[in-house]
């Protein structure tokens, strides 16, 4: 069986299976390049050997190992799955072992970085409330770019939002008081823009409609204007919440909250949480509050 027809079928199953676009999209990349860098065309070709020169080969042009890890980890999956289908009873990936990750230590916003960007967007025009209600929802709840784009009208509850995460997985998330009294602004003003008409979507364009990625992508460039420490990307929002929820709840907890699949993926925001942050956890030891 050729490789190429076996990445259509995998690419296909991971569709099947809900994956996002943007995964079925690394996917596909990461094992078209796996392709084309060994020349290797048959499904049955690829040996032990050849996969452990496609990972020296990216050491030696300096990709960094977690790069590798996750390209090799794409492979691997689709061999998975060809084992699965009877297409081949062993797996060439399963004799090949993760490349040993550097574990980074990545600064977090403080509490006056996370004042300096709500206070930001502190207008009493449409888009200002709106961001302002945007980056609150993002600080307190955790939730995806994307994730936040979807929310409907309907998702939204006295106490909570329903989000619709990757691969259609459903949780909810609580809405806090001050979230709740910004939401509480941001609907009167979207009742202004909308006026007589209706937009299932719950957070929208300043015409009424659905939130492109290009809408969201600027207001994240307005936010380098503040010269913060950390880069403001949505990801650091999410990272911000999960480290600041890890401190007061348990590790699962937290996973359910960001929508993680494994706990161990929700283990990687607390071994990047700076050495600074963990020693001022630790001075709340049993002693200190006796």
């Amino acid at each position: 069986m050729l490789l190429t027809d076996l990445l259509d079928e995998y690419l296909m199953e991971c569709q099947i299976k809900g994956y996002s676009d943007l995964t079925i999209k690394h996917t596909k990349l990461n094992i078209q390049k796996f392709i084309n860098e060994t020349g290797l065309t048959e499904v049955e070709s690829v040996r032990p050997v050849h996969i452990k020169q496609y990972i020296v080969k990216r050491q030696e042009s300096g990709i960094k190992a977690v790069t590798i890890n996750t390209q090799v980890k794409h492979i691997r999956c689709m061999y998975k799955y060809a084992v699965s289908e009877g297409i081949l009873s062993t797996n060439p990936f399963d004799r090949i072992p993760f490349l040993k990750e550097q574990k980074p230590m990545i600064k977090t916003y403080s509490f006056e970085d996370i004042k300096q960007i709500i206070n930001y967007f502190n207008g009493k025009d449409f888009l200002s409330i709106r961001n302002k209600t945007m980056m609150m929802t993002f600080i307190e709840t955790g939730i995806r770019s994307s994730e936040l784009r979807n929310i409907r009208v309907d998702d939204i509850y006295e106490d909570s939002i329903r989000i619709i995460g990757k691969g259609n997985k459903v949780r909810f998330v609580a809405i806090s008081l001050p979230l709740r009294k910004q939401m509480i602004r941001y609907q009167r003003v979207r009742n202004s823009v909308l006026g007589d008409k209706n937009c299932e979507w719950y957070y929208i364009s300043k015409t009424g409609k659905y939130l492109k990625i290009g809408a969201m992508k600027h207001i994240i460039e307005k936010l380098y204007e503040l010269d913060l420490p950390v880069q403001p990307t949505f990801h650091n929002f999410r990272r911000f919440y999960a480290q600041q929820m890890l401190g007061h709840v348990d590790l699962y907890t937290v996973s359910r909250l960001l929508g993680h699949s494994d706990v161990v993926t929700t283990q990687r925001y607390v071994n990047s949480t700076e050495d600074k942050v963990i020693i001022e956890r630790g001075m709340n030891s049993p002693l200190s509050n006796m």
